[in-house]
């Protein structure tokens, strides 16, 4: 058992059990001290102790503290030996968290049975260029950004480990500790055999890391250098494709799209460009690459442009692109790297003549059709069977057709009039749910609740049914004399029994400026999700600040009736 002094609080800690980790420089440990890992040094040396007495003298800001999450596994103190020597030091502990690559791999993900869609992985993306943001604000450059570098939990927060490799410039005297380290595939055409011992970094090459890693993510777990070389000879290896610029979205042909190759327009157009300026024109000047805050702004607005598939629950895709990538992928491939969460069927139309009838099941399509799939046993109906079908079929033709005017939406007994209606987003019918049309509803009591912090007021005018979501209206207005951020990522949606709810939001403002207008935007949750919640509580905070808190607690959604 190894007992180490903690050089701040003059503390033992011990070394519990055996290494969880050995790399060539070093090994890490679990400690006595709760929530807190132990990295052992193979080769102490004087710089590395200079090196981190400055890192834990300027911490960077926590993005994520308001949600007890740690970003990045930052050193607390040294830890020294019996005899007084430096020999490592006190990290946080990352709990529940699984590499990048098993996140964005769809093998990985199969073999660990992770049920991970695209919002997901355009959240995860959006929260590790916020983290990266707040390192290079403190002055940091990580220098080698890495899937196994980065660790995800199911909340799509990620934490960035290995922090005591990172670039680091004491702002007393300047002196600059360099990154040692790089990886193949995340290096910068510019930095591709130099040495590292001696080249002071800028966070513009991490901003070339920072887009392969982005990439991944949304593209398959592809790199952007993947693809059918179509020069002459052998393919060359990543580090000449990249030292020539040479990518799948490339100005030339000599690296093809593949089969299994995602295409780029399936993203926002504000990402596409974003891809476009950090290897086109980034690779010709490193400096027109995007830094950390515009992709933040652009994965904000693509964050947010998503949308669910009427056909498979596990499927996203962006409202840009207009219909579903990833069906017609696994159409095309045979392959869905986004598969069903769970065996399903299209749910039917019940009613007094089609309740009991086994012979068809009858789903309202996107186009306000109605579909029929036969079964088998059609054959054995009776006449009146058939009779009760016709009328139930016809029935079923008049109610769509007229629902559009003559659906009234009530909620505890209040009925909303046609002007009403026209206030309230999507009341056209367009869903392949047919029990969610049936259950479009509006929650009207007690409303507005609104909260107020720093000048800030977040109110939710109403909520309704649509199109198998659960829309809340939301007004928000800066009457304080400086700007305000938001990240709606850090949105936390809870139910009356305390379980946190998956969301979309659309038209929030990403940014409130000072005494502004009021905005008006969206927040949507699938209905699935909501067969026994009664309440809903939102809470929200600034970006970065994190001045201004806001909660919107108890808010009714149900019992919700339609009548027609």
């Amino acid at each position: 058992m190894t007992v180490l002094t903690c050089a701040i609080t003059g503390k033992s800690i011990t070394l519990l059990g055996e290494e969880i980790a050995n790399s060539g420089e070093a090994k890490v440990w679990r400690t006595n001290q709760n929530g807190y890992l132990a990295k052992i040094y193979h080769s102490p040396t004087p710089e590395r102790v200079q090196k981190l007495a400055v890192m834990i003298a300027h911490p960077p800001t926590e993005p994520n503290s308001h949600l007890h999450h740690v970003s990045f596994a930052w050193p607390k103190s040294v830890l020294k030996n019996d005899q007084g020597d430096f020999v490592g030091f006190l990290m946080p502990e990352i709990r529940g968290g699984k590499e990048l690559i098993d996140v964005y791999n769809p093998q990985r993900r199969k073999q660990l049975k992770l049920e991970i869609d695209w919002r997901f992985l355009h959240t995860t993306a959006l929260n590790i260029v916020s983290i990266i943001e707040a390192l290079h604000t403190a002055g940091y450059v990580l220098g080698d950004i890495k899937p196994q570098n980065i660790l995800v939990n199911n909340r799509a927060l990620p934490s960035i480990i290995d922090t005591d490799s990172f670039q680091v410039i004491n702002p007393k005297n300047g002196k600059v500790y360099y990154c040692l380290v790089g990886s193949e595939g995340y290096t910068p055409p510019e930095l591709i055999g130099k040495d590292f011992d001696s080249i002071e970094q800028t966070e513009v090459h991490d901003r070339f890391r920072l887009g392969v890693i982005i990439y991944q993510l949304l593209f398959g777990g592809n790199n952007p250098f993947q693809g059918k070389w179509t020069g002459a000879g052998e393919t060359p290896d990543i580090n000449e494709l990249i030292c020539q610029g040479l990518w799948v979205n490339g100005s030339t042909n000599l690296i093809a799209a593949v089969a299994r190759t995602i295409p780029l327009e399936i993203v926002h157009p504000e990402v596409q460009q974003c891809f476009l300026k950090c290897f086109n024109d980034g690779h010709k000047n490193p400096n027109f690459r995007p830094t950390a805050r515009k992709w933040l702004e652009a994965l904000k607005v693509g964050n947010d442009r998503l949308t669910i598939c009427g056909r498979v629950d596990n499927h996203y895709y962006s409202r840009t692109y207009g219909k579903c990538y990833w069906c017609d992928r696994s159409t095309n491939l045979g392959v869905d790297i986004f598969p069903k969460k769970a065996a399903s069927t299209p749910k039917p139309i019940t009613n007094y003549s089609l309740q009991n009838l086994k012979s068809q099941t009858l789903t309202i399509g996107g186009n306000n059709t109605i579909q029929s799939i036969p079964n088998s046993s059609s054959q054995n109906l009776t006449k009146a069977h058939k009779r009760s079908w016709w009328f139930g079929l016809i029935l079923s033709y008049c109610v769509i057709l007229t629902m559009p005017t003559t659906l009234y939406l009530i909620q505890l007994g209040q009925e909303l009039t046609q002007s009403e209606l026209k206030h309230i987003p999507n009341t056209n019918i367009n869903t392949n749910d047919a029990e969610a049309q049936f259950k479009r509803g509006v929650a009207r009591s007690k409303f507005p609740i609104t909260d107020e912090s720093n000048g800030v007021t977040f109110s939710v005018e109403s909520v309704s049914y649509s199109g198998g979501d659960l829309l809340i209206r939301v007004n928000m207005q800066n009457k304080g004399n400086n700007s305000v951020r938001f990240l709606y990522s850090l949105l936390d949606i809870t139910d009356n029994k305390g379980r946190t709810l998956p969301f979309l939001t659309e038209h929030l403002p990403a940014e409130l400026p000072p005494n502004s207008r009021e905005f008006s935007g969206t927040v949507s949750i699938p209905t699935a999700l909501l067969d026994d919640v009664n309440k809903i509580s939102l809470s929200l905070t600034d970006y970065p600040e994190q001045k201004v808190k806001l909660e919107v607690v108890d808010i009714p959604i149900g019992p919700i009736r339609a009548v027609w």
